[in-house]
């Protein structure tokens, strides 16, 4: 036994709207929500352990590390010294622990964001049988242009943000085909426009009641899910919701978006991101020569010169019209 019923996990590439869901679902009366945890993504690796895995003191220490560092989540001293005093402790345990940290009372469902769990689904559906996940999808273009605005972002290549889109697209797909049923997908720009038609659907996939609440109360829920320093999601402090497509025009040239939309077109066509943005020839070329030096740079310390020059050489790759 787990000791999780039914949880609700929200997972997506990010910077797609994963945390309007978060606050939206969790504004209902039967529901709370976690702050991130990145457990499955990255305090798992940091154990070295898988779910079932008994663990001890040591790897206490580092889900600990991991929790405060890669997940931005401290917890008090007082939660580490209780698990440490538990017998036959699992991996997952430190997982159900953070849980019930966090619930307010007993019997609402738990959901969890963390969008990069959406690459550790099976993993997660194996730990949760009866786990319900929410995937959801927004336009490339203004997911890259965003991901450029937030700090936590190593990287600025185009290439590299519509990979990680596509990334995270395929592994949704993989883990549909495999577990039917399991996973609904909400596509950011229907959610926007028809906030209740969407809402009511995804409610009715994962088994809540739809409540006007959630629409109208989700911004409360951003003290619980939104951490000081993510001025990027005001919108959902300020309890509203902004269509913003389009929003790369601030931050990104015609020739870096279109770049975007014709590396993501094979995958954008499924969700109706069919256009890509007009850009003239001499803004495309400075986009690709800008996002090779990127590449090459970024590519350097790793893999040498040569390895460098290939990495930056594949953005050719992407202007090809196949």
């Amino acid at each position: 036994m787990n000791g999780l019923t039914r949880p609700i996990f929200v997972v997506g590439c990010p910077r797609s709207g994963t945390t309007l869901v978060q606050c939206i679902l969790s504004a209902s009366s039967a529901a709370f929500s976690l702050p991130e945890t990145h457990f499955f993504a990255s305090v798992l690796q940091a154990m070295a352990a898988l779910p079932g895995t008994p663990i001890g003191s040591r790897e206490i220490r580092f889900a600990r590390a991991a929790f405060e560092g890669e997940a931005e989540l401290t917890l008090p001293a007082s939660f580490w010294s209780a698990l440490e005093t538990r017998a036959e402790l699992r991996a997952l345990d430190v997982f159900l622990a953070v849980v019930e940290h966090f619930r307010p009372a007993p019997d609402l469902r738990a959901i969890e964001k963390t969008p990069r769990h959406v690459l550790h689904l099976d993993t997660i559906a194996a730990a949760f049988p009866d786990a319900v996940f929410v995937e959801v999808v927004r336009d490339p273009v203004d997911v890259a242009s965003s991901l450029l605005g937030v700090p936590f972002e190593s990287s600025r290549s185009m290439l590299s943000y519509a990979q990680r889109w596509i990334q995270s697209i395929e592994a949704a797909r993989a883990f549909s085909r495999a577990r039917p049923g399991r996973l609904q997908t909400v596509v950011y720009e229907h959610l926007v426009r028809a906030p209740e038609v969407a809402v009511r659907e995804l409610c009715g996939f994962v088994g809540l009641p739809y409540e006007t609440a959630m629409l109208a109360e989700f911004g409360r829920e951003a003290a619980r899910n939104v951490g000081r320093g993510e001025a990027w999601k005001r919108d959902v402090q300020r309890g509203v919701i902004v269509d913003r497509q389009g929003v790369w025009r601030t931050r990104m040239t015609p020739g870096q978006a279109w770049l975007v939309a014709q590396a993501t077109r094979g995958h954008g066509r499924d969700f109706g991101y069919v256009e890509r943005p007009r850009a003239s020839t001499s803004s495309i070329v400075a986009a690709v020569v800008k996002e090779a030096g990127v590449r090459f740079r970024e590519a350097r310390a790793s893999t040498g010169v040569v390895g460098a020059a290939r990495h930056a050489g594949s953005v050719l790759k992407v202007c090809s019209p196949a």
